[in-house]
C-alpha cells in the first residue's frame, strides 16, 4: 500500500494551497451517506465523533475527485458549532486546504482578510492539526496539516489517497 506523501496533494495556486475537501453540514449522517453511496460515491472515512469540535465527520467521494466531508452534530439535539448552518438548511460549509505549516498558513490567510474562528487544534477524524478562518466574503476556510499527528495507528486518509493513485 502506498503511503501518502505531500506530492499527492495537487497544488491549487502558485502559493501552494492544495484543496483537501469541501465540507457539507448535514442533519442526518447515515441518511446522507446512504444517499451519496447509492449514487456511486465511496465512503473513505466512516463517521467519527470529534469531541473537541462537537461534530461527527465522514469523508466520501468519487475516486480522483475532490472528496466531500459530511459534518453533523456529534449528538443530535445537543449544541454544536454547526447548528447555525443547519438552521439555514445545511449544505456547503467550508473548503479545506492541506498546508505544510498551519501557523504560517493562518498568517497568510489573515493578510487576505481571514479571521481565526478556531485556532490550531488536533482534528481527531483526520489525525492532523486543523484550524478554521472566516473570510471577509463569508467563506469558511479550514487549514489541515499535511503531516499527520500520529495519534492513530494508520493514516485515516490512506483509503482516499489509494483510490486516487
Amino acid at each position: 500500500m502506498t503511503e501518502f506523501s505531500p506530492d499527492m496533494a495537487v497544488p491549487f495556486s502558485a502559493g501552494g494551497d492544495r484543496l483537501a475537501h469541501v465540507g457539507f453540514v448535514v442533519r442526518d449522517m447515515e441518511k446522507e451517506i446512504n444517499r451519496w453511496t447509492s449514487a456511486g460515491a465511496r465512503l473513505f472515512i466512516a463517521p467519527e465523533v470529534d469531541p473537541v469540535q462537537k461534530v461527527s465527520c465522514a469523508l466520501i467521494g468519487f475516486p480522483s475527485t475532490l472528496p466531500i466531508e459530511l459534518v453533523a452534530p456529534a449528538v443530535p439535539g445537543e449544541p454544536s458549532p454547526v447548528d447555525g448552518r443547519l438552521k439555514r438548511g445545511g449544505g456547503l460549509d467550508h473548503i479545506c486546504y492541506f498546508v505544510d505549516d498551519v501557523s504560517a498558513a493562518i498568517a497568510d490567510f489573515e493578510t487576505r482578510g481571514g479571521m481565526v474562528v478556531v485556532p490550531p487544534v488536533y482534528g481527531v477524524v483526520f489525525d492532523r492539526t486543523i484550524a478554521f478562518l472566516q473570510m471577509r466574503a463569508g467563506l469558511v476556510v479550514e487549514l489541515m496539516s499535511l503531516e499527520r499527528a500520529g495519534r492513530k495507528p494508520g493514516d485515516p486518509l490512506q483509503e482516499y489517497f489509494k483510490a486516487c493513485a
